[in-house]
């Protein structure tokens, strides 16, 4: 069998990281995480040095979620300037969870816990489509858990013999004793992620980074409803709980 090679080790500004250089985009969006850690040797700046400022005005040792970690990049990026931090990783594609644990190992972090899991609001099994990662995609939009309408650039599809089957689970479900910043990027899902997550954030009051381009207006309603003020920056909505006093002076970074 001739296996197509298509990881590369290259340097960053976060240091060096396996990427499959395949992960361009599509060919009509050139989007992709190699494509802009090559061309410029970082990954949408401008949103790491917000989600590293506020993770670094969190309390001492914070307890930070990267939920849909894909190979590491935010996960790295701020364990590399946040003493005392533990970052649980949790990414639902096997080839990709394989890179980003490897992406931990490479720069000597141990304190990124990574976890090969999709998260959501029902404890169970999901289909993860079969992707190509030898051919040019967006690996990081791959969609699953509904009816797929992002398809990486690819025809993927959530049915058939090639479907792996990844365990889902509720954040609620893990007990985390304590949580300062969840950041939710899941290509649709969130919704299900903060259902499943109700009891930690009620808790907890952490500061929530939820990507919304491919959710429905109702996940800003379920927001507002968890007690929530809502500041759009990018692709995110960057949310800061209204009776969590850590969050005054975060607020600060936003407005």
């Amino acid at each position: 069998m001739i296996r197509k090679r298509y990881n590369v080790v290259i340097p960053t500004e976060l240091g060096m990281l396996i990427v499959n250089h395949n992960d361009q985009g599509t060919p009509d969006t050139r989007y992709g995480v190699f494509w802009q850690l090559s061309q410029t040797g970082n990954f949408e700046p401008e949103e790491i040095s917000l989600l590293q400022r506020i993770a670094a005005s969190c309390p001492p040792n914070p307890v930070i979620l990267d939920i849909g970690a894909n190979i590491g990049v935010i996960s790295l990026s701020i364990a590399n300037v946040v003493n005392g931090a533990r970052i649980f990783a949790f990414e639902p594609q096997r080839v990709i969870f394989q890179m980003l644990a490897g992406n931990m190992a490479l720069n000597s972090i141990e304190n990124v816990f990574c976890f090969h899991m999709a998260v959501g609001d029902t404890p169970g099994l999901i289909p993860i489509p079969k992707v190509d990662y030898g051919s040019m995609a967006s690996f990081g939009s791959l969609e699953f858990g509904r009816t797929t309408q992002t398809d990486a650039g690819q025809n993927a599809r959530l049915d058939g013999p090639d479907i792996e089957m990844v365990q889902v689970i509720t954040i609620d479900s893990l007990n985390f004793p304590r949580v300062d910043f969840m950041k939710i990027d899941v290509e649709g899902m969130e919704e299900a992620v903060l259902n499943g997550a109700r009891r930690t954030i009620a808790a907890n009051k952490p500061v929530l980074c939820v990507e919304v381009i491919k959710s429905g207006r109702q996940i800003t309603g379920l927001l507002a409803g968890f007690g929530y003020e809502l500041f759009r920056h990018g692709q995110n909505l960057i949310c800061l709980h209204r009776d969590q006093p850590a969050h005054v002076e975060m607020r600060k970074l936003l407005v």
